[in-house]
């Protein structure tokens, strides 16, 4: 197995970020990381249609472990005062390299 980063697409708004394809990971995690107040939903969803929520509300830096059979993941900022929010994926590969 091989660890794999990738950062996601966070936005300085209330808005909704871009679409990560997650499917070839396993041992799934996302760290939000920066310095802001503002409050976000990792989302995650089978078919990139229909989305739920792995972790609501999340408003301070931490990290949050994603079940292995996501499709994709999205960060849906709900409340955005200030700050620079920050996310990234973090996964082992399901193949050995």
């Amino acid at each position: 197995m091989r660890a794999e980063f990738y950062p996601l697409t966070v936005p300085a708004s209330v808005a909704i970020g871009a679409v990560f394809p997650c499917a070839q990971f396993r041992e799934k995690w996302v760290h939000v990381h920066g310095t802001f107040v503002a409050s976000m939903d990792i989302e995650g969803s089978m078919d990139d249609t229909n989305w739920f929520k792995v972790q609501t509300a999340v408003s301070t830096p931490s990290a949050v472990q994603v079940s292995p059979t996501i499709k994709s993941l999205r960060i849906n900022v709900t409340a955005y005062t200030s700050g620079t929010p920050a996310a990234h994926f973090g996964g082992f590969l399901a193949r050995a390299d």
